[in-house]
């Protein structure tokens, strides 16, 4: 009886009825008012469409995902009705409703998770090949697994070979990297 009073009739109505109240008890009312009629509207609409086609097109995992929470609102909106009219929920059925909602609610959040964790997967996979491609490969002599080859032909087990200074534009007489960090340490 409240719901219907407080969302048929026209808002400006309800304020009125309200407006003798202390502003400490209006203010809540006004919200709740304002949230229970929007939460009316959706519900309104959800219901005057054709499921099947709401639905439609969706990904499996979309579709149960929003049939459990359809079910789960509906259920604690009638829980919470219930409340308002003071009929105890204790021993209540859609407390039993809400719960076994609840767990399907946790399977689905599970299944999503999975899934997501498919996704990450798939795409490590590819991320790691492009890395790995990239880092083998070499502009000057096919791929770093050659070059690798290579080195254990040569008796030098995972050294990269290192380009002369002349190929690399640094003049002979400047030292190295790591010349300059021993020298930096020595003088220390």
């Amino acid at each position: 009886a409240i719901w219907k009073m407080a969302t048929q009739q026209p808002r400006e109505a309800f304020e009125a009825q309200v407006s003798p109240l202390p502003d400490d008890v209006r203010e809540p009312l006004l919200e709740f008012d304002s949230a229970l009629r929007e939460v009316e509207a959706q519900v309104e609409d959800l219901a005057g469409r054709n499921w099947a086609e709401l639905t439609r097109g969706m990904p499996p995992l979309e579709a149960a995902r929003l049939n459990v929470m359809c079910a789960y609102t509906l259920n604690a909106l009638f829980y919470m009705y219930l409340k308002v009219q003071g009929v105890s929920t204790a021993e209540h059925p859609v407390k039993q409703e809400i719960e076994r909602v609840r767990q399907y609610l946790k399977k689905v959040k599970g299944s999503s998770q999975q899934a997501a964790n498919d996704r990450q997967s798939r795409l490590n996979v590819d991320a790691a090949k492009r890395f790995i491609t990239h880092a083998l490969s070499d502009p000057d002599a096919g791929s770093q697994g050659e070059a690798m080859t290579a080195d254990k032909n040569s008796g030098e087990h995972g050294t990269k070979k290192r380009a002369s200074p002349a190929a690399s534009g640094v003049g002979s007489d400047e030292p190295s990297s790591r010349k300059k960090k021993k020298h930096k340490r020595a003088t220390s």
